[in-house]
């Protein structure tokens, strides 16, 4: 361990680093990583909320989130005017700081150059760069626990860890400080723990690297353990000081974490039933991790990638893991192995092994190990080059002292001079050898991180971003959208309609763009068409895996060629018109207990449109959720072409988040469903009273439907539920839970209106 002073050559070195590391972490940072992932949304959403005043330690949003990423990102915020770039740019300093403070913790275990190889491997490795760019809190646990580690390291003091030999130097150096405020950092080593907890779930496997270093203490260094133990229960008492409200606001949400990610710990659960094959599994996944088959997901790494590319760059690594265990009974050494196997647990036990997020924390000791081999390799190279150098400096001076005697000799003869009147001195001249030794270092640093460098630009820059165009969970499109209108100074009502309208791509929205004069609303386009209310006229956005029904441009009178078009999506116009063209067919209701209609069991509804729609129950008195306004069926329909039912609606509540469907049921004379339609393209969420909507259900009877009757009934029922959404007489009494169309009948390879 070293307590060299900084020299300004070593400063500069590691400001040139820094410099690289901010160049590739802010590089094209709002386009790569490609799209704006929901979890980094959600990031965004708890990050505004603390901006706006809220203090959370723990948040349920997100499956459960911990709160210490987003206070600095709320900070974040205020400064970057563009939220998706701003909660990148909280990454980026979380990563940031990781250079830094492993650095400082490097430089006292090991030498400068080690130091300085470790944040080098930190900063051109495809991983840490990767892990650093996205707008997640996974860097903010590697942050703060090789802060942690800083922080004990410094309490401890000076220790010489010399060339790594556990026998070298002082060894009394390492038990404390001679210092009145020793106290002070192993409190502060415990509240640091404690904060860890406080950043990303795999934070919890964090305080078994201490415990299990001080049982490493006490087996195999006494005095080193016995010498600070009443530090150490400082230590453990403020870490539990911090810990203690996390722990409680945990148990307030209960299982909260299980209930919704219990499956991501399926080889645990595995292993607590006596199944070890997964585990085994992952574990030896994780281990080619390294520089055989990386993390697997296309979402975060380009599939398979390994840590270290080229792969013979990972030879560095494993030399270094296979001297820190030659030399385990040094602490250092100890608690880096241990910091390493912790660290890589969270993916261990987890699905989809190796995930590089999970095993965030393992970043700083695995790039350690990495560098001391090749930082001790350059001083074996430079001692080398001393050793030959002053061996043939020896020689030379030995030969010039001869020389001299020799010419001191004649020019005496000459000269009858004295040898004090010699203008020639005997002192051996001592000249200066090239620095060899050193050269060799930066040659050998250079052939390892120049095409380390390159690799992780063309893979990260160019190669990953190329792969994952067709990756969902990216949401390239959807982001596209909000930026366009963030952008747009047109603030007209805007319909979206994208893949998912009732859940990711409202919430990416809605924390971009900032603008709370322009109207949205979310559609799918395939299968409806909405206006908000009082609007005449509004833009429909449609991303490049959506589109518009024919049948639905033909009802609008819509025109099918886009007004804009973007990178992913297209802009059409949509204006209010009569959305039906034809006349609204006349309905009929059946009792819910009765399964198949007949002439005595249906019942004609005597008053006009609107119908209202309620969420309540039979018999009871309520009040419209929502307006039919309109009915067309496109019978007659020749055999095996599908029926289109078109319907017209008016929202008379805001924002129901009811998982709610429209469903249509094609019944034969006996009951039996022949065709059917399931769906709704205008959710309740994105309601707002006064909304109009025109849905299509589309059913396909089969070609050969035997001749007879049939019957087709629709209604709306709550998908979570299974409970129907009830029809309300005039006087707003709950009487019907579905809807009669006329009945047809097949005939002559058609499906007709009955006489």
């Amino acid at each position: 361990m070293t307590t060299k002073r900084f020299t300004w050559a070593e400063l500069a070195a590691l400001l040139i680093l820094l410099a690289a590391a901010i160049f590739l972490r802010l590089w094209q940072l709002d386009t790569v990583p490609p799209g704006f992932q929901f979890d980094e949304a959600i990031d965004v959403k708890i990050s505004l909320d603390i901006a706006n005043g809220a203090r959370p330690l723990y948040v349920a949003e997100g499956w459960g989130r911990e709160g210490l990423f987003y206070y600095l990102a709320a900070l974040v915020l205020q400064i970057v005017p563009f939220n998706p770039l701003a909660i990148r740019v909280t990454a980026v300093l979380w990563g940031l700081g990781l250079l830094i403070i492993s650095y400082l913790l490097v430089r006292r275990w090991h030498t400068p150059l080690t130091a300085w190889l470790t944040v080098a491997w930190l900063t051109f490795t495809y991983w840490p760069l990767s892990t650093t760019r996205f707008g997640f809190r996974h860097m903010s646990l590697a942050f703060m626990m090789t802060l942690t580690a800083w922080v004990l390291w410094q309490g401890w003091g000076n220790s010489a860890m010399g060339n790594g030999n556990a026998d070298d130097g002082d060894r009394d150096g390492f038990l404390r400080t001679k210092s009145k405020h020793l106290w002070l950092h192993f409190a502060a080593t415990g509240f640091c723990l404690g904060l860890t907890l406080y950043t990303y779930q795999p934070s919890r496997f964090m305080p078994f690297i201490f415990a299990a270093f001080a049982v490493y203490l006490f087996l195999f260094q006494r005095k080193l353990a016995w010498a600070n133990g009443r530090l150490w229960l400082t230590t453990l008492l403020t870490f539990t000081l911090t810990a203690v409200p996390l722990i409680l606001a945990l148990r307030q949400a209960g299982s909260l974490e299980t209930a919704q990610r219990g499956f991501t710990i399926e080889p645990l659960t595995q292993l607590l039933a006596g199944n070890v094959q997964p585990i085994l599994s992952n574990t030896w996944a994780t281990f080619k991790a390294f520089t055989v088959a990386g993390d697997p997901l296309k979402s975060y790494n380009l599939p398979g990638r390994p840590i270290f590319v080229p792969a013979w760059t990972g030879i560095f690594f494993y030399a270094g893991l296979l001297l820190a265990l030659k030399r385990w009974r040094n602490p250092i050494y100890a608690f880096v192995l241990l910091w390493l196997g912790v660290a890589l647990l969270p993916t261990i036990i987890t699905i989809s092994a190796p995930n590089f997020n999970r095993m965030a924390a393992a970043q700083l000791p695995v790039m350690f190990l990495a560098a001391f081999p090749l930082a001790e390799l350059g001083q074996w190279l430079e001692a080398g080059w001393r050793n030959q150098n002053r061996t043939r400096t020896n020689a030379d001076e030995r030969g010039f002292s001869l020389i001299l005697a020799v010419k001191r000799r004649k020019n005496q003869a000459k000269s009858g001079e004295s040898a004090s009147q010699n203008s020639f001195s005997d002192k051996p001249l001592m000249m200066r050898q090239p620095r060899w030794g050193q050269l060799a270092t930066a040659l050998l640093i250079a052939a390892t991180f120049v095409p380390l460098t390159l690799a992780t630009w063309r893979d990260y820059f160019t190669e990953w971003p190329a792969a994952t165009a067709d990756v969902h969970t990216l949401n390239r499109e959807i982001f596209a959208v909000a930026n366009y209108l963030q952008q747009q100074t047109d603030a007209s009502p805007v319909l979206i309609s994208s893949r998912d309208i009732a859940d990711e791509d409202p919430y990416i929205v809605a924390v971009t763009v900032e603008r709370e004069e322009m109207v949205r609303r979310w559609v799918d386009s395939s299968q409806a068409l909405a206006l908000p209310a009082d609007v005449d006229e509004a833009r429909l956005i449609v991303t490049a895996d959506r589109w518009i029904d024919e049948t639905l441009l033909q009802a609008t009178g819509m025109s099918g060629t886009p007004i804009d078009q973007g990178e992913g999506f297209a802009v059409f116009a949509l204006r209010r018109g009569d959305w039906l063209v034809a006349e609204p067919l006349a309905l009929s209701t059946v009792g819910a207990e009765t399964a198949v209609p007949t002439p005595d069991t249906i019942h004609p509804i005597t008053w006009g449109y609107p119908l209202a729609i309620c969420a309540c129950n039979l018999g009871e008195t309520g009040s419209g959720s929502v307006l039919l306004t309109g009915v067309s069926l496109n019978a007659p329909v020749a055999a095996g072409q599908p029926l289109e039912l078109l319907t017209t609606w008016q929202a008379t509540i805001d924002h129901d988040f009811t998982s709610l469907a429209l469903f249509a049921h094609l019944l034969n004379d006996t009951g039996e469903i022949v065709a059917q339609y399931d769906g709704l393209g205008y959710p309740p969420h994105t309601w707002e009273r006064g909304d109009q909507f025109l849905q299509l259900a589309r059913l396909f009877p089969p070609a050969d439907l035997p001749a007879g009757s049939y019957w087709l009934q629709f209604g709306l029922y709550n998908r979570t539920t299974g409970q129907r959404w009830l029809l309300l007489d005039p006087t707003n009494r709950a009487i019907a839970d579905r809807l009669l169309l006329p009945p047809l009948q097949a005939q002559d390879e058609q499906l007709v209106w009955a006489r």
